[in-house]
C-alpha cells in the first residue's frame, strides 16, 4: 500500500505542469470612485513572457457571476465595469479592456494591442460607481515556452 502511495505522488509530480501566471501585487486595498485613482509603483511595471494581464480583486462579499454580464452586480441591479489604464514614463496612456475573470471575486483586463511592449509606472482606474477592491496585480502569461 505505502508502494502505491510512493508511486502515485511520484508520477502525479512528474505530469504537473507549472502555472502560466506569473504575479505581482501592485497595491492593496483600494475604493474605485467616479475619479481616476492613480496608483505609482515603485519600480515600473515590465512586459513579463506572452501576455500582460492586470487584476482587479473584488473585497468579500462582491462577487462576479460568469454568466451575466461583465462588471459587478449593483444592489439596483445594474453591472458596473471599471474602467483601467496605464502611463508609460513618456506620459503615453494605454487603455485595457475587460478580458474576463480569474475566480469568482476577480476582473482581468488586457491591452486592447497586445503588440505594444512598454514599461510602465502607474495604473489608473475608476469606476462609476465606488466598488471596493482587496489588490490589484500586475501578471505575466508565458504561453510559448511552457514545458
Amino acid at each position: 500500500m505505502l508502494g502505491l502511495f510512493v508511486c502515485g505522488s511520484f508520477l502525479s509530480g512528474l505530469f504537473q505542469r507549472p502555472s502560466p501566471f506569473i504575479d505581482s501585487k501592485v497595491a492593496g486595498p483600494q475604493v474605485l470612485r467616479s475619479e481616476w485613482t492613480e496608483i505609482k509603483v515603485d519600480k515600473p511595471l515590465k512586459p513579463i513572457g506572452d501576455r500582460q494581464q492586470i487584476s482587479l480583486y473584488l473585497t468579500k462579499p462582491c462577487r462576479r457571476d460568469p454568466w451575466k454580464p461583465p462588471g459587478i452586480p449593483m444592489p439596483d441591479g445594474s453591472y458596473v465595469l471599471p474602467e483601467l489604464e496605464t502611463v508609460t514614463a513618456e506620459g503615453l496612456t494605454v487603455k485595457w479592456k475587460y478580458s474576463g475573470q480569474r475566480g469568482a471575486t476577480s476582473l482581468t483586463y488586457r491591452m486592447e494591442d497586445e503588440s505594444i511592449k512598454h514599461e510602465y509606472v502607474s495604473i489608473r482606474v475608476r469606476a462609476d460607481q465606488e466598488i471596493p477592491l482587496e489588490a490589484i496585480y500586475w501578471t505575466g502569461i508565458v504561453i510559448k515556452n511552457m514545458p
